[in-house]
């Protein structure tokens, strides 16, 4: 029953709810990331890194318009939504850092695999992005 009481409580936290709202957006940013990199890589045969680069950003132009209009609509300012995506863009920039770094050191150092190390290197830039983005993207004021 603590449990149960434990996770009710989570579900009815505000934050808990953005956090799960945008890991939910950044499913879906995985699954356009995965495509774009299918694309770039296996169709246009691109180096793999700039491949993942490309998928990146195109996944970052998603997620912002999704955490946008769902995940931080609470927090919409009447600032300048070029602004916003600037500093989405900005802080995706460390994430892409972090995902370029991680998915090179698998695949180059340890031989794993270009689609499973991208699974790794996703996972490694989700945390960043999410307090980053909490906490200067979308302020609460």
């Amino acid at each position: 029953m603590f449990i149960f009481n434990y996770f009710e409580q989570k579900l009815k936290n505000q934050e808990f709810q953005r956090f799960l709202r945008f890991s939910l957006v950044g499913l879906v940013g995985m699954g356009v990331n995965y495509f774009f990199l299918f694309i770039f890589y296996e169709k246009f045969n691109l180096y793999y890194l700039l491949s993942a680069a490309f998928a990146v950003e195109i996944s970052v132009i998603s997620n912002f318009i999704l955490n946008n209009k769902w995940t931080f609509k609470d927090r919409r300012r009447p600032e300048n939504i070029f602004l916003r995506f600037l500093k989405f863009n900005l802080v995706s920039m460390g994430g892409i850092g972090i995902n370029l770094l991680t998915l090179f050191i698998l695949k180059e150092n340890f031989g794993f695999g270009l689609y499973f190390a991208n699974f790794f290197a996703i996972l490694g830039a989700w945390l960043w992005n999410f307090f980053v983005n909490n906490f200067w993207t979308w302020k609460s004021e």
